[in-house]
C-alpha cells in the first residue's frame, strides 16, 4: 500500500513535467505513468563495492553516509561527451547540494554502463572531472534493477536507503531538476534564524483528482522552540481549502493536528495537468508563517461529474 500511495504520488508530480518535456503522442502518457509507477518507491540494488575512474581505486556506494544520491546511468557505447555531460552535472550537482543545509546530504553517483573507451577516458580529462565515475563493465546495475531502456529515465533520487523518489534526467529538462530541489528541501522555507515550528509534510500529496469527492489531509505541526506557540490564523490561498485545528496552542516539544479538506469544483479542469494550493499558518508574535503546498495530478477535465 505504501509503494502504491508512493507512486501515485510521484505521478502527480513528474507526469505534468515529462508529458510536457515530451511532448507525447499515442500511448507514451501511458508509458510514462507505468514507468514511474513501476520504479518509485523500489529500492534500486546497489554493490556495495565498485570500481571507479579518477581514483582508480573502490567506492562504497550502497551505503553512503548522505541523506540523499543521484544516480544517473550513461551507456557507454557511441558519443560520449554528448552523453555524459560532466560540465552540465557539474553544475547541477552544485546547484543542488547549495539548497541544503549541508553539501554532504546529496552524492552523485555516476555510472558508466559498459566497456570504457579511450574517448571516454579522454571527455573525462578534458572536462577536468574530478568526481568518482563507477565503472560497471558487465552493466551489473542495470541488469539487476531491469532498469528502462530509455535514456531519460535511467536517472533516479534516492533516499538514504536507495529508494526511488523521483526519476528523470534532470539535465535534460529543468523542470526535472527543480522537482529534486523541492523533494530535497527541508520542511521550512525560512531563512536566518530557526523557525520555531516545522510541519511533519510541507509538501502535502493530494494524490489524482478525477473526481469532485472532498479530500482530507492530516499534518503535524511541531513545536521546537523553547516556550509554548499559539496558533492565531489558519489561511488558504483558495476556498477550495479549508483547514481546522483543534488544538491551537502548543507545549514546547509538543505537536498538533491540522486537518485539512480540499474541495475539488468543475472549474479546475482548466487549470492544467498539475494543482497547487497553499496554507499559511500564523503564529502569535511571529511575523512569517508557515507555509504549506497541497499538490496533485489534475486529471478533471471531462472526468469531474
Amino acid at each position: 500500500m505504501k509503494k502504491y500511495m508512493l507512486a501515485i504520488i510521484c505521478i502527480a508530480l513528474l507526469c505534468p513535467i515529462l508529458y510536457w518535456a515530451f511532448r507525447p503522442r499515442n500511448k507514451f502518457e501511458e508509458n510514462v505513468k507505468d514507468v514511474v509507477a513501476r520504479y518509485v518507491g523500489t529500492v534500486i540494488n546497489l554493490p556495495d563495492s565498485v570500481d571507479v575512474l579518477i581514483e582508480k581505486s573502490s567506492l562504497r556506494i550502497a551505503t553512503p553516509e548522505c541523506s540523499y544520491k543521484l544516480l544517473t546511468v550513461v551507456d557507454a557505447a557511441g558519443c560520449s561527451s554528448c552523453k555524459m555531460q560532466l560540465r552540465e552535472w557539474e553544475e547541477l550537482l552544485s546547484r543542488l547540494q547549495a539548497g541544503l543545509k549541508e553539501p554532504e546530504e546529496l552524492e552523485l553517483i555516476y555510472v558508466l554502463d559498459g566497456e570504457v573507451t579511450p574517448d571516454i577516458l579522454a571527455t573525462v580529462r578534458d572536462n577536468h572531472f574530478r568526481r568518482p565515475i563507477v565503472l560497471d563493465t558487465y552493466r551489473t546495475i542495470s541488469k539487476q534493477n531491469d532498469l528502462p531502456n530509455i535514456a531519460e529515465f535511467k536517472t533516479f533520487l534516492l533516499d538514504e536507503s536507495n529508494k526511488v523518489l523521483a526519476l528523470g534526467n534532470p539535465i535534460l529538462f529543468e523542470e526535472i531538476g527543480n522537482l529534486y530541489a523541492s523533494l530535497m528541501q527541508s520542511n521550512i522555507d525560512h531563512v536566518g534564524e530557526p523557525y520555531p515550528a516545522l510541519a511533519s509534510k510541507a509538501r502535502i500529496p493530494l494524490g489524482v483528482i478525477d473526481d469532485l469527492e472532498e479530500i482530507t489531509a492530516h499534518v503535524m505541526i511541531k513545536n521546537v522552540c523553547d516556550s509554548m506557540l499559539k496558533v492565531i490564523s489558519i489561511e488558504s490561498s483558495c476556498p477550495c481549502v479549508t483547514p481546522f485545528m483543534k488544538y491551537p496552542i502548543i507545549r514546547t516539544k509538543g505537536e498538533s493536528e491540522i486537518l485539512i479538506h480540499f474541495t475539488p469544483s468543475i472549474d479546475m479542469a482548466e487549470e492544467g495537468r498539475s494543482l497547487n494550493r497553499y496554507v499559511y499558518v500564523r503564529f502569535e508574535n511571529i511575523e512569517e508563517p508557515l507555509r504549506l503546498e497541497l499538490y496533485a495530478f489534475n486529471e478533471l477535465g471531462g472526468n469531474a461529474r
